[in-house]
């Protein structure tokens, strides 16, 4: 099973333009910062099976979302007005397929996007969750840093993909994408219990 889809790397492409490479900025199509957005941090996904949730500086791109995909960003990129530069520039992809209840995902870096083209950095255990940092020759979109994290875990009876993809310049190629990639996890899950 791929966690990435052809469809998925196409909607990064339009999600996500050539000024993620600017050090601060990143602009999303018909979003500007001045656009005064209502920040979105709740979305339910899979018939309501999921309820997607962010953690603070981060909101989910509407119109992205679909019942199993979406894109977030950093709130300013998406139009919400604040002060948000304490949170690093990243996009993060969530995609979801139904998977059989017991189901535990396999190790995301058996999983490359493009078999052959991505090479695996290091992997992180936190907690129950496996985050792999690749490194990629084709970035899926111009600007984007060729290093990026992927993981994915199981909730109720949907297997959740997230795949961070950040400039360069952000401290989310590090350690800190890991960091964002686990409060996403913790986010929703805490929001689906509920």
């Amino acid at each position: 099973m791929s966690i990435w889809t052809s469809k998925a790397r196409r909607l990064v492409g339009l999600a996500v333009l050539a000024t993620l490479a600017a050090c601060d900025t990143l602009t999303l199509p018909g979003l500007g910062a001045g656009g005064g957005s209502a920040p979105v941090t709740r979305a339910a996904m899979s018939d309501g099976a999921l309820q997607l949730a962010t953690p603070q500086g981060y909101c989910i791109d509407q119109r992205s979302l679909r019942d199993r995909f979406a894109l977030l960003g950093r709130c300013d990129t998406l139009g919400v007005q604040g002060t948000f530069g304490a949170w690093e520039l990243a996009i993060v992809t969530v995609s979801l397929a139904p998977v059989e209840p017991g189901t535990v995902p396999a190790d995301v870096g058996a999983f490359p996007a493009a078999p052959g083209s991505d090479e695996v950095l290091r992997t992180l255990e936190r907690g129950d969750l496996t985050l792999t940092q690749l490194r990629t020759q084709e970035t899926p979109v111009d600007g984007t840093s060729g290093q990026y994290w992927r993981t994915a875990f199981v909730l109720n009876g949907q297997l959740v993909s997230l795949a961070l993809y950040a400039p360069d310049t952000s401290q989310a190629t590090g350690d800190e994408g890991a960091r964002i990639l686990q409060d996403i996890a913790r986010a929703t899950r805490t929001a689906t219990a509920v």
